[in-house]
Protein backbone atom coordinates (compact mmCIF):
# COMPACT_ATOMS: atom_id res chain seq x y z
CA UNK A 1 0.00 0.00 0.00
CA UNK A 2 2.83 2.40 0.85
CA UNK A 3 4.46 1.77 -2.54
CA UNK A 4 1.13 2.57 -4.20
CA UNK A 5 0.87 5.84 -2.25
CA UNK A 6 4.38 6.81 -3.40
CA UNK A 7 3.04 7.23 -6.95
CA UNK A 8 1.37 10.45 -5.81
CA UNK A 9 4.38 11.85 -3.92
CA UNK A 10 7.36 13.90 -4.95
CA UNK A 11 10.77 13.64 -3.30
CA UNK A 12 10.00 16.32 -0.71
CA UNK A 13 6.73 14.58 0.22
CA UNK A 14 8.67 11.37 0.81
CA UNK A 15 11.24 13.19 2.96
CA UNK A 16 8.40 14.64 5.04
CA UNK A 17 6.93 11.17 5.63
CA UNK A 18 10.27 9.89 6.91
CA UNK A 19 10.39 12.77 9.39
CA UNK A 20 6.88 12.36 10.88
CA UNK A 21 7.71 9.76 13.53
CA UNK A 22 9.78 6.67 14.22
CA UNK A 23 6.95 4.39 13.11
CA UNK A 24 6.50 6.30 9.86
CA UNK A 25 10.25 6.23 9.27
CA UNK A 26 10.28 2.47 9.85
CA UNK A 27 7.39 1.96 7.44
CA UNK A 28 8.53 4.34 4.68
CA UNK A 29 12.21 3.52 5.19
CA UNK A 30 12.03 -0.21 4.54
CA UNK A 31 14.50 -1.38 1.93
CA UNK A 32 11.87 -2.36 -0.63
CA UNK A 33 9.85 0.80 -0.04
CA UNK A 34 12.88 3.05 -0.32
CA UNK A 35 14.00 1.27 -3.50
CA UNK A 36 10.54 1.91 -4.99
CA UNK A 37 10.72 5.55 -3.92
CA UNK A 38 14.11 5.95 -5.62
CA UNK A 39 12.68 4.28 -8.72
CA UNK A 40 9.87 6.85 -8.79
CA UNK A 41 11.94 9.94 -8.11
CA UNK A 42 15.26 8.97 -9.74
CA UNK A 43 14.50 6.36 -12.43
CA UNK A 44 17.58 4.37 -13.35
CA UNK A 45 19.48 5.15 -10.14
CA UNK A 46 19.00 1.72 -8.50
CA UNK A 47 19.88 -0.40 -11.58
CA UNK A 48 22.93 1.80 -12.17
CA UNK A 49 24.07 1.09 -8.58
CA UNK A 50 22.77 -2.45 -7.87
CA UNK A 51 25.27 -3.16 -5.06
CA UNK A 52 24.45 -0.05 -3.03
CA UNK A 53 21.82 -0.14 -0.30
CA UNK A 54 18.82 2.12 -1.05
CA UNK A 55 19.51 4.06 2.16
CA UNK A 56 22.98 4.98 0.89
CA UNK A 57 21.59 6.09 -2.46
CA UNK A 58 18.84 8.06 -0.73
CA UNK A 59 21.36 9.89 1.47
CA UNK A 60 23.53 10.78 -1.52
CA UNK A 61 20.58 12.11 -3.51
CA UNK A 62 19.26 14.02 -0.50
CA UNK A 63 22.59 15.81 -0.09
CA UNK A 64 22.57 16.77 -3.77
CA UNK A 65 18.95 17.88 -3.55
CA UNK A 66 19.64 20.15 -0.58
CA UNK A 67 22.84 21.50 -2.14
CA UNK A 68 21.03 22.78 -5.23
CA UNK A 69 18.52 24.60 -3.03
CA UNK A 70 21.19 26.95 -1.64
CA UNK A 71 20.23 30.54 -2.56
CA UNK A 72 23.70 31.89 -3.46
CA UNK A 73 26.69 30.93 -5.58
CA UNK A 74 30.44 30.59 -5.54
CA UNK A 75 32.52 30.47 -8.68
CA UNK A 76 36.03 29.66 -9.79
CA UNK A 77 37.51 31.25 -12.90
CA UNK A 78 40.27 29.38 -14.76
CA UNK A 79 41.81 30.95 -17.88
CA UNK A 80 42.81 28.65 -20.72
CA UNK A 81 46.51 27.95 -20.20
CA UNK A 82 48.51 25.32 -22.06
CA UNK A 83 51.63 25.93 -19.96
CA UNK A 84 50.36 23.64 -17.20
CA UNK A 85 48.94 20.17 -16.75
CA UNK A 86 46.96 21.22 -13.69
CA UNK A 87 43.49 22.53 -14.40
CA UNK A 88 43.26 24.93 -11.43
CA UNK A 89 46.88 26.10 -11.57
CA UNK A 90 46.15 29.75 -12.22
CA UNK A 91 43.15 31.89 -11.31
CA UNK A 92 44.40 35.21 -12.66
CA UNK A 93 43.12 36.41 -16.02
CA UNK A 94 46.00 38.84 -16.57
CA UNK A 95 47.88 36.54 -18.97
CA UNK A 96 46.11 33.90 -21.01
CA UNK A 97 45.66 32.45 -24.48
CA UNK A 98 44.33 34.16 -27.59
CA UNK A 99 40.98 32.60 -26.89
CA UNK A 100 39.01 29.46 -27.64
CA UNK A 101 36.31 30.39 -30.17
CA UNK A 102 35.08 26.88 -30.97
CA UNK A 103 32.40 24.70 -29.35
CA UNK A 104 33.01 22.88 -26.08
CA UNK A 105 32.05 19.33 -25.10
CA UNK A 106 31.40 17.97 -21.61
CA UNK A 107 30.65 14.48 -20.35
CA UNK A 108 31.48 12.53 -17.18
CA UNK A 109 33.55 15.32 -15.66
CA UNK A 110 35.64 15.96 -18.77
CA UNK A 111 35.62 19.29 -20.57
CA UNK A 112 36.99 19.31 -24.12
CA UNK A 113 38.32 22.46 -25.79
CA UNK A 114 40.57 23.42 -28.68
CA UNK A 115 43.10 26.21 -28.85
CA UNK A 116 43.62 25.27 -32.50
CA UNK A 117 42.50 22.56 -34.90
CA UNK A 118 45.83 20.76 -34.40
CA UNK A 119 45.46 19.73 -30.78
CA UNK A 120 42.57 18.84 -28.48
CA UNK A 121 42.68 19.43 -24.72
CA UNK A 122 40.71 17.38 -22.19
CA UNK A 123 40.35 18.80 -18.68
CA UNK A 124 39.25 16.41 -15.96
CA UNK A 125 37.50 18.93 -13.74
CA UNK A 126 37.06 16.65 -10.73
CA UNK A 127 40.68 15.44 -10.69
CA UNK A 128 41.99 18.84 -11.84
CA UNK A 129 44.34 17.41 -14.45
CA UNK A 130 44.81 18.15 -18.15
CA UNK A 131 45.69 15.98 -21.15
CA UNK A 132 46.50 16.88 -24.74
CA UNK A 133 45.48 14.69 -27.67
CA UNK A 134 46.41 14.69 -31.34
CA UNK A 135 46.61 11.73 -33.76
CA UNK A 136 50.39 11.71 -34.26
CA UNK A 137 50.59 10.38 -37.83
CA UNK A 138 47.87 12.69 -39.14
CA UNK A 139 49.19 15.65 -37.17
CA UNK A 140 52.64 15.20 -38.72
CA UNK A 141 50.98 15.45 -42.14
CA UNK A 142 49.34 18.72 -41.12
CA UNK A 143 46.00 17.20 -40.17
CA UNK A 144 43.28 19.32 -38.59
CA UNK A 145 40.54 18.06 -36.29
CA UNK A 146 37.35 18.93 -34.44
CA UNK A 147 36.32 17.17 -31.24
CA UNK A 148 33.10 15.23 -31.86
CA UNK A 149 32.37 13.30 -28.62
CA UNK A 150 33.92 12.46 -25.25
CA UNK A 151 33.46 9.91 -22.45
CA UNK A 152 35.66 8.79 -19.57
CA UNK A 153 37.26 6.21 -21.88
CA UNK A 154 37.22 7.55 -25.44
CA UNK A 155 37.76 10.77 -27.36
CA UNK A 156 36.32 11.01 -30.88
CA UNK A 157 37.71 13.49 -33.42
CA UNK A 158 36.53 14.44 -36.89
CA UNK A 159 39.29 14.92 -39.46
CA UNK A 160 38.69 18.20 -41.29
CA UNK A 161 40.01 17.00 -44.64
CA UNK A 162 37.71 16.95 -47.68
CA UNK A 163 34.72 14.67 -47.22
CA UNK A 164 34.50 15.12 -43.44
CA UNK A 165 34.15 11.35 -43.10
CA UNK A 166 37.44 10.31 -41.49
CA UNK A 167 37.21 9.62 -37.75
CA UNK A 168 40.01 9.31 -35.19
CA UNK A 169 39.28 7.56 -31.88
CA UNK A 170 41.61 7.75 -28.87
CA UNK A 171 41.49 5.28 -25.99
CA UNK A 172 42.44 7.77 -23.34
CA UNK A 173 44.02 5.51 -20.73
CA UNK A 174 46.51 3.95 -23.19
CA UNK A 175 46.58 6.84 -25.71
CA UNK A 176 46.18 4.34 -28.56
CA UNK A 177 44.47 5.55 -31.72
CA UNK A 178 42.32 4.00 -34.43
CA UNK A 179 41.16 5.55 -37.68
CA UNK A 180 37.75 4.94 -39.26
CA UNK A 181 36.27 6.02 -42.57
CA UNK A 182 32.53 6.56 -42.92
CA UNK A 183 30.87 6.21 -46.34
CA UNK A 184 29.76 9.85 -46.15
CA UNK A 185 30.22 12.90 -43.94
CA UNK A 186 29.70 12.91 -40.17
CA UNK A 187 26.81 14.85 -38.66
CA UNK A 188 27.16 13.82 -35.00
CA UNK A 189 29.00 11.26 -32.87
CA UNK A 190 28.03 9.74 -29.53
CA UNK A 191 29.81 7.73 -26.84
CA UNK A 192 29.05 7.03 -23.20
CA UNK A 193 30.13 3.49 -22.28
CA UNK A 194 32.25 1.51 -24.75
CA UNK A 195 30.10 1.52 -27.87
CA UNK A 196 30.43 4.52 -30.20
CA UNK A 197 27.79 5.78 -32.64
CA UNK A 198 28.06 7.93 -35.75
CA UNK A 199 25.17 9.62 -37.55
CA UNK A 200 26.08 10.58 -41.11
CA UNK A 201 24.79 13.49 -43.14
CA UNK A 202 22.46 11.20 -45.11
CA UNK A 203 20.81 9.92 -41.92
CA UNK A 204 22.51 6.54 -41.54
CA UNK A 205 23.71 5.30 -38.13
CA UNK A 206 26.94 3.36 -37.64
CA UNK A 207 28.21 1.71 -34.45
CA UNK A 208 31.75 0.85 -33.45
CA UNK A 209 33.46 -0.99 -30.60
CA UNK A 210 37.17 -0.59 -29.93
CA UNK A 211 39.35 -2.58 -32.35
CA UNK A 212 36.31 -4.12 -34.04
CA UNK A 213 34.63 -3.45 -37.38
CA UNK A 214 32.44 -0.46 -38.15
CA UNK A 215 28.83 -1.67 -38.41
CA UNK A 216 25.90 -0.10 -40.22
CA UNK A 217 22.65 -0.09 -38.24
CA UNK A 218 19.66 -1.49 -40.13
CA UNK A 219 17.04 1.30 -40.15
CA UNK A 220 14.66 -0.38 -42.60
CA UNK A 221 12.09 -1.10 -39.88
CA UNK A 222 11.74 2.34 -38.28
CA UNK A 223 8.61 3.13 -40.31
CA UNK A 224 9.59 6.50 -41.74
CA UNK A 225 12.25 8.12 -43.89
CA UNK A 226 15.43 8.77 -41.93
CA UNK A 227 17.33 11.11 -44.24
CA UNK A 228 17.40 14.92 -44.38
CA UNK A 229 14.03 15.55 -46.06
CA UNK A 230 10.55 16.97 -45.35
CA UNK A 231 8.87 14.96 -42.64
CA UNK A 232 11.81 14.97 -40.23
CA UNK A 233 13.24 17.85 -38.23
CA UNK A 234 16.88 16.99 -38.73
CA UNK A 235 18.56 13.60 -38.41
CA UNK A 236 18.46 10.96 -35.70
CA UNK A 237 19.81 11.62 -32.23
CA UNK A 238 21.38 8.62 -30.49
CA UNK A 239 20.91 7.81 -26.80
CA UNK A 240 23.63 5.34 -25.70
CA UNK A 241 22.60 3.07 -22.86
CA UNK A 242 24.70 3.80 -19.73
CA UNK A 243 24.89 0.13 -18.71
CA UNK A 244 24.52 -2.15 -21.75
CA UNK A 245 26.68 -1.81 -24.85
CA UNK A 246 24.33 -3.91 -26.96
CA UNK A 247 21.41 -1.52 -26.37
CA UNK A 248 20.87 1.98 -27.69
CA UNK A 249 17.97 4.22 -28.59
CA UNK A 250 17.56 6.51 -31.59
CA UNK A 251 15.10 9.40 -31.63
CA UNK A 252 13.61 11.25 -34.58
CA UNK A 253 11.51 14.43 -34.52
CA UNK A 254 8.69 14.04 -37.05
CA UNK A 255 6.73 16.96 -38.48
CA UNK A 256 2.96 17.16 -39.03
CA UNK A 257 0.87 19.10 -41.57
CA UNK A 258 -0.61 22.45 -40.58
CA UNK A 259 -3.84 22.13 -38.56
CA UNK A 260 -2.94 18.61 -37.45
CA UNK A 261 -3.87 17.78 -33.83
CA UNK A 262 -0.13 17.38 -33.14
CA UNK A 263 2.61 19.90 -33.85
CA UNK A 264 5.35 17.28 -33.95
CA UNK A 265 6.10 13.81 -32.66
CA UNK A 266 9.19 12.43 -30.97
CA UNK A 267 9.74 8.83 -32.03
CA UNK A 268 12.16 6.77 -29.92
CA UNK A 269 13.27 3.41 -31.32
CA UNK A 270 15.06 0.86 -29.13
CA UNK A 271 17.77 -1.30 -30.69
CA UNK A 272 19.17 -4.43 -29.06
CA UNK A 273 21.91 -6.46 -30.74
CA UNK A 274 21.35 -4.36 -33.85
CA UNK A 275 17.62 -5.14 -34.13
CA UNK A 276 14.56 -3.01 -33.39
CA UNK A 277 12.79 -4.30 -30.28
CA UNK A 278 10.50 -1.42 -29.24
CA UNK A 279 9.15 1.94 -30.37
CA UNK A 280 7.73 4.74 -28.21
CA UNK A 281 6.23 8.07 -29.34
CA UNK A 282 5.42 11.37 -27.67
CA UNK A 283 3.52 14.14 -29.45
CA UNK A 284 3.32 17.83 -28.69
CA UNK A 285 -0.37 18.75 -29.05
CA UNK A 286 -1.42 21.62 -31.28
CA UNK A 287 -3.48 24.10 -29.20
CA UNK A 288 -4.94 25.69 -32.36
CA UNK A 289 -8.21 23.76 -32.28
CA UNK A 290 -10.85 26.13 -33.69
CA UNK A 291 -9.35 28.64 -36.14
CA UNK A 292 -11.65 31.62 -36.59
CA UNK A 293 -11.97 33.62 -39.83
CA UNK A 294 -10.04 36.86 -39.69
CA UNK A 295 -7.72 35.86 -36.83
CA UNK A 296 -4.21 36.81 -37.86
CA UNK A 297 -2.43 36.46 -34.53
CA UNK A 298 1.05 35.02 -34.96
CA UNK A 299 2.01 32.18 -32.62
CA UNK A 300 4.99 29.94 -33.07
CA UNK A 301 6.52 27.05 -31.22
CA UNK A 302 10.23 27.67 -30.79
CA UNK A 303 11.70 24.24 -30.21
CA UNK A 304 15.16 22.71 -30.03
CA UNK A 305 15.62 19.01 -30.70
CA UNK A 306 18.90 18.02 -29.11
CA UNK A 307 19.61 14.99 -26.93
CA UNK A 308 21.55 15.93 -23.80
CA UNK A 309 22.04 14.04 -20.57
CA UNK A 310 19.64 15.09 -17.83
CA UNK A 311 21.16 12.95 -15.07
CA UNK A 312 23.74 10.21 -14.62
CA UNK A 313 21.26 7.34 -14.66
CA UNK A 314 19.75 7.17 -18.09
CA UNK A 315 17.59 10.28 -18.57
CA UNK A 316 17.99 12.43 -21.67
CA UNK A 317 16.41 15.70 -22.72
CA UNK A 318 14.87 15.29 -26.17
CA UNK A 319 13.19 18.65 -26.76
CA UNK A 320 12.97 22.10 -25.15
CA UNK A 321 10.23 24.44 -26.38
CA UNK A 322 7.99 27.39 -25.68
CA UNK A 323 5.03 29.12 -27.35
CA UNK A 324 5.86 32.65 -28.44
CA UNK A 325 5.10 35.45 -30.84
CA UNK A 326 7.87 36.60 -33.13
CA UNK A 327 10.46 36.65 -30.36
CA UNK A 328 8.85 36.85 -26.90
CA UNK A 329 6.91 34.26 -24.93
CA UNK A 330 3.13 34.02 -25.05
CA UNK A 331 1.15 32.87 -22.04
CA UNK A 332 -2.12 34.06 -23.59
CA UNK A 333 -2.84 32.51 -26.97
CA UNK A 334 -5.55 33.62 -29.38
CA UNK A 335 -9.24 32.69 -28.94
CA UNK A 336 -8.80 29.92 -31.50
CA UNK A 337 -6.63 27.93 -29.10
CA UNK A 338 -7.42 25.44 -26.36
CA UNK A 339 -5.96 25.87 -23.86
CA UNK A 340 -5.88 29.61 -24.37
CA UNK A 341 -3.98 30.39 -21.15
CA UNK A 342 -0.69 28.62 -20.45
CA UNK A 343 0.64 28.09 -16.93
CA UNK A 344 4.29 28.16 -17.96
CA UNK A 345 6.40 29.31 -20.86
CA UNK A 346 9.09 26.60 -21.04
CA UNK A 347 8.54 22.89 -21.56
CA UNK A 348 11.08 20.05 -21.55
CA UNK A 349 10.45 16.50 -22.76
CA UNK A 350 12.73 13.81 -21.35
CA UNK A 351 13.10 10.06 -21.86
CA UNK A 352 14.57 7.54 -19.42
CA UNK A 353 16.33 4.53 -20.91
CA UNK A 354 15.61 2.22 -17.95
CA UNK A 355 11.88 2.87 -17.61
CA UNK A 356 11.60 3.55 -21.37
CA UNK A 357 9.14 6.33 -20.63
CA UNK A 358 8.70 10.02 -21.41
CA UNK A 359 8.20 12.84 -18.94
CA UNK A 360 7.10 16.42 -19.50
CA UNK A 361 8.33 19.29 -17.31
CA UNK A 362 6.79 22.78 -17.36
CA UNK A 363 8.47 25.97 -16.09
CA UNK A 364 7.71 29.66 -15.73
CA UNK A 365 10.57 32.11 -16.22
CA UNK A 366 10.76 35.35 -14.26
CA UNK A 367 11.71 37.21 -17.45
CA UNK A 368 8.77 37.88 -19.82
CA UNK A 369 11.01 39.73 -22.29
CA UNK A 370 13.55 36.99 -22.97
CA UNK A 371 13.84 36.74 -26.75
CA UNK A 372 14.54 33.69 -28.88
CA UNK A 373 14.79 33.93 -32.62
CA UNK A 374 17.97 32.38 -33.88
CA UNK A 375 21.49 33.59 -34.63
CA UNK A 376 20.88 36.47 -37.03
CA UNK A 377 18.63 38.35 -34.64
CA UNK A 378 21.12 37.75 -31.84
CA UNK A 379 23.88 39.34 -33.86
CA UNK A 380 22.12 42.54 -34.84
CA UNK A 381 20.15 43.60 -31.75
CA UNK A 382 21.81 45.44 -28.87
CA UNK A 383 20.70 45.98 -25.30
CA UNK A 384 18.11 43.17 -25.31
CA UNK A 385 18.33 39.83 -23.55
CA UNK A 386 18.39 36.81 -25.84
CA UNK A 387 18.35 33.12 -25.08
CA UNK A 388 21.71 31.46 -25.66
CA UNK A 389 21.31 27.98 -24.16
CA UNK A 390 19.05 25.85 -21.98
CA UNK A 391 20.14 22.83 -19.96
CA UNK A 392 17.82 20.54 -17.99
CA UNK A 393 19.36 18.58 -15.11
CA UNK A 394 17.50 16.52 -12.49
CA UNK A 395 14.30 18.51 -12.65
CA UNK A 396 15.82 22.00 -12.90
CA UNK A 397 16.09 24.05 -16.08
CA UNK A 398 18.97 26.50 -16.43
CA UNK A 399 18.46 29.28 -18.96
CA UNK A 400 21.55 31.09 -20.22
CA UNK A 401 20.88 34.43 -21.87
CA UNK A 402 23.13 37.13 -23.26
CA UNK A 403 22.90 40.89 -23.61
CA UNK A 404 25.27 42.89 -25.79
CA UNK A 405 25.54 46.48 -24.56
CA UNK A 406 26.74 49.46 -26.55
CA UNK A 407 27.39 51.94 -23.75
CA UNK A 408 29.11 55.18 -24.72
CA UNK A 409 32.77 55.39 -23.75
CA UNK A 410 34.89 58.44 -22.85
CA UNK A 411 35.04 59.59 -26.50
CA UNK A 412 31.28 59.13 -26.99
CA UNK A 413 32.01 56.00 -29.02
CA UNK A 414 30.07 52.78 -28.40
CA UNK A 415 31.92 50.29 -26.23
CA UNK A 416 30.51 46.84 -26.83
CA UNK A 417 30.54 44.12 -24.23
CA UNK A 418 28.34 41.12 -23.51
CA UNK A 419 26.89 39.80 -20.26
CA UNK A 420 25.86 36.20 -19.72
CA UNK A 421 22.98 35.72 -17.28
CA UNK A 422 21.91 32.42 -15.72
CA UNK A 423 18.49 31.56 -14.29
CA UNK A 424 17.53 28.26 -12.63
CA UNK A 425 13.85 27.31 -12.87
CA UNK A 426 11.93 24.72 -10.85
CA UNK A 427 9.01 22.78 -12.40
CA UNK A 428 5.59 24.26 -11.75
CA UNK A 429 4.31 20.99 -10.27
CA UNK A 430 6.93 21.05 -7.50
CA UNK A 431 6.68 23.06 -4.25
CA UNK A 432 8.30 26.47 -4.32
CA UNK A 433 11.87 26.28 -3.05
CA UNK A 434 14.98 28.48 -3.17
CA UNK A 435 17.17 28.31 -6.25
CA UNK A 436 20.74 29.58 -6.62
CA UNK A 437 21.02 33.19 -7.77
CA UNK A 438 23.87 33.10 -10.25
CA UNK A 439 25.97 36.22 -10.72
CA UNK A 440 26.42 37.28 -14.36
CA UNK A 441 29.64 37.09 -16.36
CA UNK A 442 30.89 39.93 -18.55
CA UNK A 443 32.78 39.45 -21.83
CA UNK A 444 34.76 41.96 -23.88
CA UNK A 445 33.95 40.00 -27.05
CA UNK A 446 30.39 40.66 -28.33
CA UNK A 447 30.62 37.42 -30.31
CA UNK A 448 30.19 35.50 -27.05
CA UNK A 449 26.44 35.78 -27.57
CA UNK A 450 26.61 33.07 -30.23
CA UNK A 451 29.06 30.85 -28.34
CA UNK A 452 27.48 30.73 -24.90
CA UNK A 453 26.89 27.16 -23.76
CA UNK A 454 26.30 25.82 -20.27
CA UNK A 455 26.78 22.36 -18.82
CA UNK A 456 25.58 20.99 -15.50
CA UNK A 457 26.16 17.89 -13.43
CA UNK A 458 25.72 17.06 -9.75
CA UNK A 459 28.76 19.15 -8.79
CA UNK A 460 28.99 22.22 -11.01
CA UNK A 461 27.32 24.60 -13.39
CA UNK A 462 29.98 25.02 -16.08
CA UNK A 463 30.19 28.11 -18.28
CA UNK A 464 33.14 28.12 -20.72
CA UNK A 465 33.88 31.30 -22.66
CA UNK A 466 36.49 32.72 -25.00
CA UNK A 467 39.15 33.28 -22.33
CA UNK A 468 38.47 30.59 -19.74
CA UNK A 469 35.86 28.63 -17.85
CA UNK A 470 33.74 29.56 -14.84
CA UNK A 471 32.67 26.79 -12.46
CA UNK A 472 29.63 27.77 -10.40
CA UNK A 473 28.44 25.98 -7.26
CA UNK A 474 25.47 26.69 -4.97
CA UNK A 475 26.33 28.15 -1.57
CA UNK A 476 24.47 28.97 1.64
CA UNK A 477 26.20 32.31 2.23
CA UNK A 478 26.17 35.36 -0.01
CA UNK A 479 29.43 35.85 -1.95
CA UNK A 480 31.60 38.90 -2.09
CA UNK A 481 30.40 41.49 -4.55
CA UNK A 482 32.15 41.70 -7.89
CA UNK A 483 31.78 41.01 -11.59
CA UNK A 484 33.73 38.34 -13.40
CA UNK A 485 35.08 39.92 -16.60
CA UNK A 486 36.59 37.93 -19.45
CA UNK A 487 38.70 40.55 -21.25
CA UNK A 488 39.75 38.22 -24.08
CA UNK A 489 39.22 39.34 -27.66
CA UNK A 490 39.31 36.78 -30.48
CA UNK A 491 42.43 36.24 -32.52
CA UNK A 492 41.70 37.26 -36.10
CA UNK A 493 43.40 34.23 -37.66
CA UNK A 494 41.18 31.88 -35.64
CA UNK A 495 37.87 33.66 -36.08
CA UNK A 496 37.84 33.08 -39.83
CA UNK A 497 37.58 29.30 -39.52
CA UNK A 498 34.16 27.76 -38.98
CA UNK A 499 34.02 24.13 -37.88
CA UNK A 500 31.43 21.76 -39.38
CA UNK A 501 29.94 20.03 -36.32
CA UNK A 502 27.19 22.09 -34.71
CA UNK A 503 26.64 21.91 -30.95
CA UNK A 504 25.00 25.24 -30.06
CA UNK A 505 21.42 25.35 -28.78
CA UNK A 506 20.17 27.69 -31.50
CA UNK A 507 21.77 25.63 -34.26
CA UNK A 508 19.25 22.84 -33.57
CA UNK A 509 16.25 25.18 -33.23
CA UNK A 510 13.06 25.11 -35.29
CA UNK A 511 10.24 27.64 -35.38
CA UNK A 512 6.88 26.04 -36.16
CA UNK A 513 4.00 28.42 -36.88
CA UNK A 514 0.49 27.65 -35.67
CA UNK A 515 -1.26 28.22 -38.99
CA UNK A 516 -4.91 29.26 -39.16
CA UNK A 517 -5.16 28.11 -42.77
CA UNK A 518 -3.98 24.97 -44.51
CA UNK A 519 -0.95 25.28 -46.75
CA UNK A 520 -1.62 24.77 -50.47
CA UNK A 521 1.35 22.38 -50.44
CA UNK A 522 2.41 20.77 -47.18
CA UNK A 523 6.10 21.06 -46.42
CA UNK A 524 8.47 20.94 -43.50
CA UNK A 525 6.49 23.50 -41.43
CA UNK A 526 9.42 25.87 -41.02
CA UNK A 527 11.74 23.06 -40.12
CA UNK A 528 15.04 24.70 -41.05
CA UNK A 529 17.18 27.17 -39.20
CA UNK A 530 17.08 29.83 -41.89
CA UNK A 531 13.30 29.97 -41.93
CA UNK A 532 13.23 30.26 -38.18
CA UNK A 533 15.52 33.27 -38.03
CA UNK A 534 13.42 35.76 -40.00
CA UNK A 535 11.27 36.91 -37.16
CA UNK A 536 10.81 40.65 -37.79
Amino acid sequence: MVCEILKYFDFDDYRACLAVSKSWKAKFGQRETMAQALHNFFPGLVPMNPKDHPQKLFSLELNKHLKWMHPHDSRTWTPWDLSTNHFFSRQSASVHSKGVPWPFLYNKGRLVWQLSTRIIIVDDIRKANRERFSPLASAMRGGRFQAAAISDQFLILLDLEAGLNKIHVAKMDTRDWVELTLPTGLDHAYVDLRKMFFVTTNGQIFSYSWRESLEKVDLSGIGHAFGPQPGCYGLAQVLPHPQHDNVFFAVWALSHPARDPSLCTLKVVKFKDGKIVATKTKSIPNPLQNPQPGCNEVTRVAITFSSRKSDDHGTYTLATYRFQGIEKRKLELCDCCDPKTLKGDWNVITFNLFTESFANHEFLSADPDLRWNGPRAMQHHRNVKRLADAHFWKGDLVLASSITYDDLGPQNQPEYYTETHLETLRPLDRPAAPVPQWRPMRHADPGQVLRTKVFQDDDFLIVPSLGGVALYKPEKQAPNAGTLFDHTLPSQELVRESLPLKFQFWQNARFIELKHEDDPVEDDEGGDDEGGDDGN
